[in-house]
């Protein structure tokens, strides 16, 4: 088959196709053989190709842990966000060059783009760092992914460019990664790491295995917004495992339940409490007025808490008032009203407890998004 000026443009889908009449014929290649193929100049063209014509590539690396996976696919975003610049395919931002700080858009957690493309604010690329199951897990992680396949599906060309890294294959990241680079090598001494490229087919699902990736770092670890991404990661780290944090959505969960708390805990003044349909309602204006999705399931696990908080406090000021109704001039009340004043205590005890702690979650909250 001639090439033509738009397969030498679209190789890799070239190259792919290749790939999949030789398996289809049984000549499948060896390991020496596509080691001995280097793709690094035709991934990079073919990564200009698709952000000139507005083309979503999502990729994944993978590999064992300090392998050099984070670091090559900073560097793989960051070009490709420098791209975006170049052919002015930013959504939202400056057009300046003095306007782009990629350090602004490198997240480093699971957690932070699934906020980010809740928000859908921009098409900047993002790094994701380290990807692992209980990132991937929660409440709300249905919604999120689904949020996620349409974004980078249907609005894809005024979407996030994402980029993941994670110590081993990821089911859900892997299928939804047009590239997939597994690594196979490095050279410390220049700052050189190798990667198998695999064309991860939307057409028949299956991954293809194209040739090796060489991915240059030395650049990336001189600029200084490397540096101050790689202190943010850790003084995160710090943060979490000090306080035995799991994720930043435990500490988002906490300012919900105080926002809606503060909200309706008026209405337990007079003893009674509050209808489930009401707090429900009140956390789905709190999720809509800041732009949080959350499924049904984190909702209700959301509510339950909130539930046990607003019920508390309706029982302390119940029995508030049958201890002020209470008669003292007869005997029988007077150890009434000792019962009740220990009942409040112990109740006000619990309740004081429940909100300080939430209160300590919002302030690591605070903490977590000061590490700039």
């Amino acid at each position: 088959m001639k090439s033509d000026n738009r397969i030498i443009q679209n190789n890799l889908h070239y190259l792919h196709f290749q790939m999949k009449d030789r398996y289809e014929s049984g000549n499948i290649p060896t390991t020496d053989e596509l080691l001995r193929i280097d793709l690094t100049k035709d991934v990079n063209q073919f990564r200009e190709w698709a952000v000139k014509s507005g083309f979503y590539v999502p990729s994944l690396f993978t590999g064992s842990q300090s392998c050099g996976k984070s670091l090559s696919n900073l560097k793989f975003q960051f070009e490709t966000a420098l791209l975006q610049w170049k052919y002015k395919k930013f959504i939202g931002l400056g057009e300046k060059k003095e306007d782009f700080d990629f350090y602004k858009y490198i997240v480093s957690d699971e957690v932070e783009f699934n906020e980010l493309i809740m928000k859908g604010l921009t098409n900047c690329s993002v790094a994701l760092d380290e990807l692992n199951d209980m990132n991937s897990g929660g409440d709300n992680t249905t919604v999120v992914r689904q949020i996620y396949v349409t974004n980078s599906e249907v609005n894809a060309q005024r979407y996030v460019y994402r980029g993941c890294a994670t110590p081993r294959a990821n089911s859900f990241y892997e299928l939804t990664s047009l590239l997939v680079f597994r690594f196979v090598g490095r050279n410390d001494a220049e700052k050189k790491s190798y990667w198998m490229v695999y064309y991860n087919s939307p057409e028949d699902t299956q991954k293809y295995p194209l040739g090796v990736y060489e991915s240059y770092v030395g650049d990336i670890m001189d600029m200084k917004w490397y540096g101050k991404y790689r202190e943010k990661k850790f003084q995160r780290m710090d943060l979490m495992d000090k306080h035995a944090v799991r994720d930043k959505r435990e500490l988002r969960n906490s300012w919900i339940i105080l926002e809606v708390y503060n909200e309706l805990s008026t209405l337990t003044k007079m003893g009674s409490k509050v209808p489930a349909e009401l707090i429900k309602s009140t956390i789905e204006v709190i999720l809509q007025k800041n732009r949080l999705i959350y499924t049904m399931l984190a909702k209700e696990n959301s509510a339950e808490p909130l539930r046990g908080l607003l019920n508390l406090e309706a029982s302390i000021n119940a029995n508030k008032m049958k201890k002020l109704k209470l008669d003292l001039n007869k005997p029988d009340n007077e150890i009434k009203y000792q019962i009740y004043t220990e009942i409040i205590d112990k109740e006000q005890e619990k309740l004081d407890y429940l909100i300080n702690y939430r209160k300590k979650m919002i302030k690591i909250l605070e903490e977590y998004e000061d590490i700039r």
